[in-house]
């Protein structure tokens, strides 16, 4: 039971590790975009802040040229000029001096702003224009509403530059929050992963004590076994030596009996040459006394 759950949580182990590893892509994709928002973000609010310079130095440039120096009038347009390219490019997007493409706002507040800013721009060169045609004209509603117009300017453009570094803050704190929670998520992995090789460190080693143990005593029962085989072949040994004694005695018993043998049928031999020799010289010899008296009785 426990060698299948210990299968189980090695089968889960890659399964976290790759939804981990997917799901932080998708968090860092996430900070990627957040972190685009935010070069975005810094990016509009330094066009918010070059238009209000921009529309301040013009201001002032107007005021300048109308009062004391007509041709200082250029720089003001100059600088509307480029006041306002740059509301166009807060609304339709452009390329900054470093190369990199800025999308337009989408955000339908963050537009009409900048929308209110582009059209105080025009609204501001426009009665500015006016004044700079009628310069004998001193005082007068030309001159309040110029005023009027570049405070509501101001006003829009410090909104849209306020929205924008709300923006920025909110990026910020979802970038950390996706970086924490990244850390987090790997920190768990870790930590788990950490847990199960523990655990399986802890198993190993005592599934190795065991098998040090079942070794030392399955050597222990080979060194016995051994003893007993040696034992029972030196008592082989000794039976096989006792046998081929026992051969041996044998063999020269056979060897004895063999001659004795020979020995018998040899003085039988002998015997019956004896006893023969004896029968023909005794009986030869009555015979030839009995022919022999049998001769003289006639």
């Amino acid at each position: 039971m426990t060698a299948a759950r210990g299968r189980r949580q090695w089968l889960w182990t890659p399964f976290l590790v790759v939804l981990l590893g997917l799901l932080s892509i998708v968090m860092l994709v996430w900070i990627d975009r957040v972190g685009e928002r935010q070069r975005m973000d810094f990016a509009r609010a330094d066009a918010l802040m070059a238009i209000r310079m921009r529309a301040t130095t013009a201001h002032l440039w107007v005021e300048e040229g109308l009062a004391h120096q007509p041709e200082d009038l250029k720089s003001a347009w100059t600088d509307l000029a480029v006041a306002t390219r740059l509301a166009d490019g807060l609304l339709a997007g452009w390329t900054t001096e470093t190369g990199s493409a800025l999308a337009p706002l989408r955000d339908p507040a963050a537009r009409q702003l900048a929308e209110e800013v582009r059209r105080l721009l025009i609204e501001f060169e426009k009665n500015s224009r006016e004044r700079a045609a009628n310069p004998d004209a001193d005082g007068g509603p030309l001159w309040d509403q110029d005023d009027v117009i570049f405070d509501e300017l101001q006003r829009r453009a410090t909104d849209l530059e306020a929205m924008v570094k709300a923006r920025q803050a909110a990026d910020h704190v979802w970038s950390r929050r996706l970086t924490l929670g990244i850390f987090l998520a790997w920190t768990v992995l870790v930590a788990a992963a950490t847990t199960g090789i523990t655990r399986r460190e802890r198993r190993r080693e005592r599934v190795e004590a065991a098998l040090h143990a079942s070794r030392d005593e399955l050597e222990a029962r080979v060194v016995e076994r051994t003893h007993e085989l040696s034992t029972l072949n030196a008592r082989l040994v000794e039976e096989l030596r006792e046998r081929q004694r026992a051969e041996e005695s044998l063999t020269r018993s056979q060897a004895q009996l063999r001659d004795l043998s020979s020995r018998l049928l040899t003085a039988q031999e002998m015997e019956r040459r004896r006893i023969a020799a004896e029968l023909h010289d005794h009986l030869g010899h009555a015979l030839a006394l009995l022919k022999l008296r049998l001769g003289q009785t006639r």
